[in-house]
C-alpha cells in the first residue's frame, strides 16, 4: 500500500463527488485534519474505515489499497440519498460506542456523587465540588449529543434511543449532584426564618384547649453553646442506598433498551400519589387521637395521658398499615385481572403500587411526622405541644420521586420474547 498513491486517489475521488475535506470527514466521523493527512500521504485510514471510505468514494477496497482504479472502472455517480447497509452499520456502531462512553461517564459521576453525599451526610456540603460534577455531566451530555447529531446528519441515523438514554443519565446524575444545592438552600432558608422561639419550639399555627400546634422545619441539635444551632436532617434525606440501587437499575435498563422500548412515567406516578394524599389523612387522624385522649378535666395534669396517647398512636399505626396493605393487595389483584387490557402498563402500575406500599409503611410509623410533648408538672393548667415536621413531609415527597424514577426505569427494560414450548416426546406433527 503506497500512502502517496492512496492519498492521491482519495483526493481525486473526493473532488469527483464534489465533497470538501470537511464534508468527507463529517461522513466518516473523523477530523478534517485526518483527511488532509491521508491525501498528502502522511497517514493511513484506519482498517475499520476502509469499507465506508471506499463506498463513499465510489470505489472498491482493493482499488483504495492499490491507489489506482481498474481499467474498466465506471464513472463516479452522485452519492445515493439513502444510506447503504454499510453506512447504517457504521452509524449504529458509532452510536453504540457513544452510548457506552456516556454510560461509563454517568456511572462514574453518580458513584462519586453518592460517596460525596455519604461523607457529608451530617454536615452542609460545600458547593464547588457539586458544581464541578454538574459541569462534567453537562460536558459529557454535550459531547454525546454532538456525536449523535453528526451521525444523524451524515447517515440519517435513528438517534431516538440514544437521546432517551441521555435523558435517563441526565435525570439520575443531575438529581444526585443537585441534592447538595437543595440541602444548602433548606439549611440557609431555615436559618433565615429562625427567630427566637422558632429554633426551639417552631412556628405556632394553632392553639387549642390543652394543646398548641407548632410547625418544625427539622431536627434541632444544640452544639456547645446554646446560641450555636445545627439543623440535621432525618435518615430519609440520606440518599446513598437508594441512589446506589437506582444506579444499578439504570445500568441494567440502559444496556437492555432497544428502539421499541417505551416508558410509562404516568402509570408509575399515579400509585405514588396515594402516599402524598394519605399524608394529610394520617396527620389529621394522629392529631385527633392526641387531642381526643387528653383529659378535659383541668384537675388532672396533662402528662398523665402520655401513656394512653402513645398507645393510641401505636394502635392507629398498626390499623393504618393493615388497611394500607389490604388496599394495595386489592389494587394489585385488579391490575392482574386487567393485565390483558392494560398490556405493558400493567407492570408499571404494579411496580408503582409495590413502591407506594413501602412509602405508606414509613408514612404510618408512630411519631413519624407528628409528635407531642407535655410538661412533667403537677400543674393541671399546663399546656402541651403538638409538633408537625415539615422536613418529614418533604422526605416523603423525595422518596416518592425516587421510587417513581426506579419504577420508570424498570418499565423501560426490554423483555425477552418467550420461546415456544418444545413438543412433547412422541408427539407427531400434523401433516
Amino acid at each position: 500500500m503506497d500512502a502517496k498513491k492512496t492519498g492521491a486517489l482519495i483526493a481525486e475521488r473526493r473532488k469527483a463527488h464534489g465533497l470538501t475535506q470537511k464534508e468527507l470527514a463529517g461522513r466518516l466521523m473523523v477530523s478534517d485534519k485526518a483527511v488532509s493527512k491521508w491525501e498528502t500521504g502522511a497517514g493511513y485510514p484506519e482498517v475499520t474505515l476502509l469499507p465506508l471510505l471506499a463506498e463513499t468514494l465510489g470505489i472498491t477496497v482493493d482499488e483504495l489499497l492499490a491507489g489506482e482504479l481498474r481499467a474498466d472502472a465506471p464513472e463516479p455517480e452522485p452519492a445515493a440519498p439513502q444510506p447503504s447497509d454499510i453506512q447504517r452499520a457504521y452509524a449504529a456502531e458509532k452510536l453504540a460506542d457513544a452510548d457506552d462512553k456516556l454510560l461509563f461517564a454517568g456511572v462514574i459521576l453518580s458513584l462519586v456523587g453518592v460517596y460525596y453525599l455519604f461523607t457529608h451526610s451530617y454536615s452542609i456540603p460545600g458547593l464547588p465540588i457539586p458544581l464541578l460534577g454538574l459541569v462534567l455531566l453537562v460536558m459529557a451530555c454535550y459531547w454525546h449529543r454532538k456525536s449523535c447529531r453528526r451521525l444523524h446528519q451524515a447517515y440519517a441515523a435513528d438517534i431516538r434511543l440514544s437521546c432517551r438514554r441521555e435523558k435517563m443519565l441526565t435525570a439520575l446524575c443531575g438529581g444526585i449532584w443537585l441534592y447538595p444545592f437543595l440541602r444548602s438552600a433548606w439549611f440557609y432558608g431555615v436559618l433565615f426564618w429562625d427567630t427566637g422561639s422558632l429554633a426551639t419550639d417552631g412556628l405556632q399555627v394553632w392553639s387549642g384547649d390543652r394543646f398548641d400546634l407548632f410547625l418544625r422545619f427539622g431536627y434541632l441539635v444544640l452544639v456547645g453553646d446554646s446560641s450555636v444551632r445545627q439543623y440535621t436532617l432525618p435518615f430519609l434525606w440520606q440518599p446513598p442506598l437508594i441512589a446506589g440501587i437506582l444506579i444499578a437499575v439504570l445500568s441494567l435498563a440502559y444496556r437492555r433498551m432497544d428502539a421499541q422500548t417505551r416508558f410509562h412515567p404516568v402509570c408509575c406516578a399515579l400509585p405514588l400519589l396515594l402516599p402524598l394524599l394519605g399524608a394529610g389523612v394520617v396527620i389529621v387522624m394522629q392529631m385527633r387521637i392526641i387531642i381526643g385522649l387528653a383529659p378535659e378535666n383541668y384537675n388532672h395534669p396533662l402528662y398523665f395521658a402520655d401513656t394512653e396517647i402513645e398507645q393510641g398512636l401505636q394502635a392507629f399505626s398498626g390499623s393504618a398499615r393493615m388497611v394500607w396493605t389490604a388496599a394495595t393487595v386489592i389494587l394489585l389483584a385488579a391490575v392482574w385481572l386487567a393485565r390483558r387490557k392494560l398490556a405493558s402498563r400493567a407492570g408499571a402500575l404494579a411496580c408503582g403500587l409495590i413502591a407506594q406500599c413501602y412509602v405508606g409503611w414509613l408514612l404510618t410509623m408512630p411519631q413519624m411526622m407528628v409528635t407531642f410533648e407535655t410538661l412533667t408538672s403537677d400543674n393541671p393548667y399546663c399546656r402541651g405541644a403538638i409538633y408537625l415536621y415539615l422536613v418529614q413531609l418533604l422526605c416523603i415527597l423525595l422518596l416518592c420521586v425516587l421510587c417513581w424514577a426506579i419504577c420508570t426505569l424498570l418499565s423501560g427494560i426490554r423483555r425477552k420474547p418467550k420461546q415456544p414450548a418444545a413438543p412433547a416426546s412422541g408427539a407427531q406433527p400434523y401433516s
